[in-house]
């Protein structure tokens, strides 16, 4: 069942991403500076890459949640959207800051940081 839950969350992360930057496509695609002939370029890459990362991290979300006896919705919300914010966003952040890349696009990626790792953390709870 584990290895179900960590594809099934995956899933969720990356559906979730799918809906969350097509309807934010716009505001993304200006503060990333790039242009529709860029982001449809057919270059599969980046979707490979997010998928990828999708499993890697519940995979770890799954250890850390088995690890820290989290088994409530609730707590669940916390740690994923906590992960997302304090860790990864600090990071996006970070790097952002440093390559000169806008505010705008550091609050929108972290914003799926936040909402694709607490998606992760609840189903992997649910299983």
């Amino acid at each position: 069942m584990g290895i179900l839950s960590v594809l099934l969350a995956a899933l969720g992360c990356y559906v979730a991403g799918a809906i969350y930057y097509m309807s934010l496509a716009k505001p993304w695609m200006q503060a990333a500076g790039l242009t529709k002939e860029d982001v449809d370029s057919g270059d599969k890459t980046p979707f490979i890459i997010a998928a990828v990362t999708a499993i890697l991290s519940a995979g770890m979300m799954r250890h850390l949640l088995t690890m820290t006896g989290i088994d409530s919705i609730g707590k669940a919300v916390l740690i994923g959207a906590g992960i997302g914010a304090f860790f990864i966003g600090s990071w996006i952040f970070l790097n952002n800051g440093y390559e000169g890349k806008s505010v705008k696009l550091s609050m929108i990626n972290t914003g799926y940081a936040i909402i694709g790792l607490t998606i992760q953390a609840i189903i992997l709870t649910l299983f």
